[in-house]
């Protein structure tokens, strides 16, 4: 998922700007832009992700441990 989250939306502009390339259209720096605030958020909500799920399965294995079995 953290990968995901890095590579999916500069990926998205960057075949976006080539297909508008392959097409003749021109294409402003504007799809540079879009990338820039990813280089911020990416890392950001890649973290928030990770510490969630590494929580989620902390708390997961801690209540299965103490459970007690029937």
């Amino acid at each position: 998922m953290k990968t995901f989250v890095y590579l999916f939306p500069p990926g998205l502009v960057l075949s976006l700007f080539i297909m508008s390339s392959l097409f003749g259209e021109s294409v402003s720096g504007l799809l540079y832009l879009i990338i820039l605030p990813w280089l911020l958020i990416a890392p950001l909500i890649g973290r928030k992700l990770e510490s969630t799920t590494t929580t989620a399965v902390d708390r997961l294995v801690r209540g299965m441990a103490e459970a007690k079995p029937k």
